[in-house]
């Protein structure tokens, strides 16, 4: 499987992505996850089981973690073109500023964000097996962080500690974000960085 579920594809292909992924959260929000299959996302979106298949390789699992993914290719990216002298939690704590929310070349429709939302509130069994893969996918940040630190992520534990921290923070302002409509996201997310901040500031 792809380290980036974007990678190599074009501008067309991406779209094809957005096309079924919407899709199949709809199909998941009304059947349920256990219940919707394959064949339903393939026929609702428009594509044959084969191509849901080229794109989500996992199926339904895929589909739940793509906006992780996505935000996971940004935050990257934003990582790496910060300036080289910047700390490794400076880095990612202005990489994670710049990532524009819920559009970018990689797209994510406000739809899509709210429709995930409703099949993750309504179905809590599913976030043990999001927050899974949410570990799994952040090493490439993890290597970046090491980097910036001179350490060997290997041996040295704190650029793993100081990423999946920042992680843990982003699950639970999720958490809380799909508990509390009234919540603002944003602004918990980042007194929840602050605090790591405070903590962290003398190991890192």
């Amino acid at each position: 499987m792809r380290e980036s579920p974007f990678e190599g594809l074009g501008r067309r292909a991406i779209v094809t992505m957005d096309s079924i992924e919407l899709a199949a959260l709809h199909e998941i929000s009304e059947r349920g996850f256990d219940e919707t299959t394959a064949e339903h996302i393939a026929t609702a979106s428009g594509v044959s089981v084969r191509t849901f298949f080229r794109y989500f390789p996992r199926g339904k699992e895929d589909v739940m973690v793509l906006q992780f993914r996505r935000w996971v290719q940004q935050l990257g990216e934003a990582m790496r073109a910060r300036p080289p002298h910047e700390s490794s939690w400076t880095a990612l704590r202005e990489a994670v500023h710049s990532i524009p929310g819920a559009k970018g070349p990689v797209g994510v429709s406000p739809e899509a964000v709210m429709t995930h939302r409703a099949v993750a509130r309504r179905q809590p069994g599913l976030h043990g097996m999001m927050t899974a893969h949410h570990h799994s996918l952040a090493e490439p940040i993890v290597e970046m962080a090491a980097l910036r630190m001179s350490v060997d992520p290997s041996a040295d534990l704190r650029p793993r500690l100081m990423v999946h921290a920042m992680l843990a923070a982003a699950m639970v302002t999720w958490l809380a974000w799909l508990a509390d409509d009234e919540l603002d996201s944003f602004a918990a997310f980042e007194r929840m960085l602050d605090v790591l901040e405070d903590g962290m500031a003398r190991s890192l």
